[in-house]
């Protein structure tokens, strides 16, 4: 009988081979669980310490002279005794510019992010990621930050417009405790949104309602945007996008003398010129010494020409003397008639002010006409005002007839209060045109019948 000894030991072998799929599936169990965006945001930051700006030596170093004096040089010492008792000790020493450079550049850091293939619920978390991670570095490694996301977005690579403002939020939504860390948290989000807006990654419009809660992040956006983009296209994109600025104050502060005040501290007078001389002239016309011909000084010496034939300025001019005669004048005055001969004298005293602005220019004395409207409107249209205003700009020949004819007719809603101007005013109006309709009558009667000589 032959035996076969080898039969034991390969049922142990085929033994031992069963067991190392199931030891592989146990070692498998034992392994801690990754969270795949756990693992792409590791593999972000290992980027972005490529990314952040490292001081790296010189190759050239710099050689440079230092000089040190001995002796204390008596003040009023003639030139040769100066030049005699100074002691230079000249020392050479090698010194090493500090250079500041990263590992790798944004292209490439792009190129590695592409082949992350990052999911799309993962990239709000990556964009956050990135700029949190920057907040508290330098500025140059927050530009670098901000110009991988812009580079990104060129691409069409993990920042969109959703992905950016959702990022910006979740941001947000930590501020309390990312203050903590960085105190200037605010700035430093804000240098991200505004380079967002410069490069159409988000709006302006946008940009406000992100950080609309947060003052005054928009008026750190508008700083960044200034010194980024410059003032003429900031100026135009604020324009466009029709954004009050008086509405991103706190509720306290949302005056006309706060707002100027806050632009020129921030450097951001320019979008709003005509807020800061309205405010300068209701100081001025408070005055006791102010007079008209002070006023036409302060006018020719504080504002730009350009500005002066503006219907924004025309507006805020008689605005402001409006206010200033019938605020003195009720003051000092409470029957309606002597209200009313005070006024229009008041009045006169600034005709030929006011006439230097809008004289042939009818669009202009329209916009005045408009000025007084509102104003009326804001004190609730006393008994008479109106029609006092009025008539004393047609007696002083401050606006031609046809412009009061063409403010019954026109509508705009930029100007409240014209149903209630009209019902204050609309008598006179009447007898204007009918005054208006004869004078052509005669006008056409003289043609038609010329004297003869």
């Amino acid at each position: 009988m032959v035996v076969h000894s080898h039969g034991r030991g390969h049922r142990q072998e085929a033994k031992t081979i069963e067991k190392i799929p199931q030891q592989k599936q146990q070692d498998k169990q034992l392994e801690p669980h990754v969270n795949p965006k756990e693992l792409v945001l590791k593999k972000i930051e290992a980027l972005l310490e490529d990314m952040i700006l490292k001081p790296v030596d010189d190759e050239d170093p710099v050689v440079t002279e230092q000089v040190s004096t001995e002796e204390t040089i008596e003040e009023g010492r003639a030139t040769q005794d100066i030049n005699n008792s100074v002691e230079k000790e000249s020392s050479i020493s090698e010194v090493k510019k500090p250079v500041l450079k990263s590992s790798l550049s944004i292209h490439e850091i792009s190129l590695k992010m592409k082949d992350l293939k990052i999911p799309k619920n993962s990239q709000p978390d990556v964009v956050s990621f990135i700029m949190k991670a920057t907040l508290s570095k330098t500025d140059g490694d927050r530009e670098n930050a901000s110009n991988l996301l812009v580079n990104l977005h060129r691409q069409g690579l993990v920042v969109n417009n959703t992905v950016f403002m959702t990022s910006i939020r979740k941001l947000l939504s930590q501020l309390k405790s990312l203050e903590l860390d960085d105190t200037l948290v605010k700035t430093h989000l804000s240098e991200f949104v505004a380079r967002a807006v410069a490069n159409d990654i988000v709006s302006l419009q946008e940009s406000l309602e992100l950080v609309d809660s947060f003052y005054p992040m928009f008026l750190l956006i508008l700083q960044q945007l200034s010194h980024v983009k410059g003032k003429e296209w900031l100026t135009c994109q604020l324009e466009t996008s029709k954004i009050n600025l008086m509405s991103v104050l706190p509720e306290v502060d949302r005056n006309k003398e706060q707002l100027a005040d806050i632009l020129e501290t921030r450097g951001l007078s320019y979008l709003m010129p005509l807020l800061r001389i309205e405010s300068d002239l209701n100081k001025l016309l408070s005055k006791e010494e102010s007079s008209p011909a002070v006023v036409f000084k302060w006018i020719k010496e504080n504002v730009d020409p350009s500005l002066t034939t503006s219907k924004g300025f025309v507006f805020l001019l008689f605005s402001c003397i409006m206010r200033h005669v019938s605020r003195k004048v009720r003051q000092e005055c409470n029957d309606d008639k002597k209200v009313a001969e005070a006024e229009k004298e008041g009045i006169k005293s600034f005709v030929n002010l006011l006439k230097s602005f809008v004289f042939d220019k009818t669009p202009l004395q329209l916009t005045a006409l408009y000025a007084m409207q509102s104003v009326a409107h804001e004190v609730k249209f006393p008994k008479g005002m109106l029609l006092t205003w009025f008539n004393s700009l047609y007696d002083d020949e401050v606006v031609e007839d046809e412009v009061f004819l063409k403010w019954k007719e026109d509508i705009n809603d930029d100007y409240p209060g014209k149903g209630q101007a009209l019902f204050q005013v609309n008598t006179w109006l009447i007898w204007l045109a009918e005054t208006e309709a004869d004078e052509e009558e005669d006008e056409d009667n003289d043609e038609e019948n010329p004297e003869e000589d």
